[in-house]
This record gives C-alpha cells, structure tokens and sequence, in this order.
C-alpha cells in the first residue's frame, strides 16, 4: 500500500499500526501528517475512550442501575453519548460540527455561558432530553481533557477557557460551517 493520503486513509493506518495510543504514537503520527493532527488526536481520544468503555461493561451477569434524571446535572456529555450508544465524534459529526469544540464543551474548556442555544436545542432533541438538562450537563461536572494528556509529557494542561465564538473560530472548520455555528440566535 501507497503512503496514505486522505484523511480516512491516515486513520485506518493509525488504527491498523497501534492498538492503544499514547502521547508517543500521537506525537509521531500528528509530525508525520501536520495536516490531519486534530482528527488524529481525536481519532486516538475516541480509541482510548473505546477501550475505557469496553473494560467499564459490566459482565454478561451484572446488572446497571440508571442514574435518575434529577442527577444530569453530574454527568458530562461523555457520559450522555455512551449511554444512547454512541461516542462524542458521532454525535458531533451527526450535527456537522467539529468534534473538538464538542470535546472542549464537554471538558469546560469552552466557558459555558457561552454555548450557544442552538448547540443546547440540537444536542437537546439528539439525546432526546430537555434544553434544561443539556444546560445543566454543560455547566455541570467536567471531565479530564484526555486529549490534553496526550499532546502533555507531564498530563497537566492549564489554560484559560474561551468562549463558543473564539472556538468555532479557531476550529477546522470551514468557513461556511463556521458561519452556521456562530452565536446568532441567542
């Protein structure tokens, strides 16, 4: 095979040449294709979630107990995805925004006061939940960026939130997308 050259062609190979990722394999992969690093960093984040989930199932014995709705308000976004089935870059892909400011709101590194209602209403009607459960989740408990372990030798990352507008900003988008995921309608 040909050195690979679309973006789906460099995440199969990283999926093919390494089982679970760590900072060394996303350092490397991310040098040798500059041009795909975020979606190799959160095709590694999605990897190593996978395998989190598939230790976390409970045996084929052991019953779950769900957590009331009340507590919403303590779970993260994360959490949310996994229950319905699916993962954070479903689920941003499936709206048609970039998984990393879905990453970042889940994470608290987009201030949340600042998300807009839109992205409240349409992750509100995919999870099937109420606009008010989804502003609680978002406000709510954060999870550790794992992302951030990966591109950091020594797992720590400080920094400041942004706002929505300065994420959508700066994301991979293109402009037309980021044009439609921009504050209007709040």
């Amino acid at each position: 095979m040909s050195q690979p050259a679309t973006l789906d062609e460099v995440l199969f190979a990283f999926h093919q040449a390494v089982d679970i990722p760590g900072p060394g394999d996303v350092a490397l992969w991310t040098k040798q294709y500059p041009q795909f690093a975020d979606e190799i960093r959160a095709h590694a984040v999605e990897i190593i979630d996978m395998e989190a989930l598939a230790s976390a199932e409970p045996s084929s014995g052991e019953t779950t107990v769900a957590k009331p709705a009340a507590a919403t308000d303590n779970r993260t976004l994360r959490e949310i995805a996994r229950a319905k089935g699916t993962t954070l870059a479903d689920f941003a892909e499936d709206i048609g925004l970039s998984s990393a400011i879905v990453a970042d709101v889940n994470t608290g590194r987009i201030r949340p006061e600042t998300v807009t209602q839109k992205f409240k209403r349409l992750t509100a009607d995919y999870f099937k939940m109420t606009i008010d459960e989804i502003a609680s989740i978002i406000a709510g408990q954060k999870e550790q960026p794992a992302l951030a372990m990966l591109k950091s030798k020594s797992g720590y990352v400080q920094g400041e939130p942004v706002t929505w507008e300065e994420a959508v900003l700066a994301s991979d988008m293109d402009e037309e997308d980021k044009t439609l995921w921009l504050p209007n309608e709040d």
